[in-house]
């Protein structure tokens, strides 16, 4: 396969950093990613944070969901040599837009979802939509076994508006941190939490749930994920 200069320097930063997976959906197809989760993303070469293409979820008036996953045991597409990590940080960029409809059923989506080795869920970030043109995120503790709750406020985004949303998670039964930052700022932190003792294995990015049943499209850029720290803004 040819190899471009930006496929390259991907290479690169995930052979010199701690980098563990890193996409910018740049191949038009699933390749870079372990698999598809569910439903039939797409590939967008309109809106685009950077490059030529961004992953597309249509959200159309039914329940069906529409999203990729990484797998950090799996060797041929991680940088961290197939293992899971007790530590995990990543960033994406996030765009909404509420495909001109103008009836709406305020709810919940989940656009990320960490899952431990045993496929149980340890948090998730969700997109809320207030109205038709009003929405905002949420990070949520959802260990299996334990009481769903959100941590932290509410960070309003607006529509048709790129923003950067991150993410940190540690594993311990008892010093737990789960954290989202959006746009580098409006850190909502939650600590002393038992995010179990399986380390973290799968990262699901896109329109992991969809009970709203109506049309709304997120567009997704830029992944990064990686087990040291926050990576902050980068194109890939």
């Amino acid at each position: 396969r040819r190899l471009t200069q930006r496929n390259v320097t991907a290479r690169l930063l995930i052979e010199t950093m701690a980098i563990n997976f890193i996409s910018g959906y740049e191949t038009g197809d699933t390749r870079e990613w372990s698999g598809v989760g569910a439903g039939t993303p797409s590939f967008e070469t309109t809106i685009v944070r950077s490059g030529a293409r961004s992953l597309k979820c249509a959200m159309a008036a039914s329940t069906a969901a529409h999203f990729l996953f990484f797998d950090y045991n799996d060797a041929k597409k991680s940088g961290n040599a197939g293992a899971t990590v007790a530590n995990s940080y990543g960033k994406f960029m996030f765009r909404w837009s509420h495909n001109g409809a103008s009836a709406y059923a305020p709810n919940e989506y989940k656009i990320m979802v960490l899952e431990q080795t045993d496929l149980g869920n340890i948090m998730s970030i969700r997109f809320y939509q207030d109205s038709a043109t009003t929405g905002h995120l949420e990070l949520w503790y959802e260990l299996d076994g334990q009481t769903a709750v959100q941590v932290g406020a509410d960070v309003s985004v607006a529509e048709d508006t790129w923003v950067r949303v991150e993410w940190k998670c540690v594993i311990s039964a008892t010093a737990g941190i789960l954290e989202m930052k959006v746009d580098g700022g409006s850190t909502q932190t939650g600590t002393s939490l038992n995010t179990g003792t399986e380390n973290v294995n799968s990262v699901n990015v896109g329109g992991v749930t969809n009970v709203n049943s109506q049309p709304i499209d997120f567009y997704f850029d830029d992944v990064v994920v990686r087990d040291d720290q926050y990576h902050g803004d980068s194109k890939v």
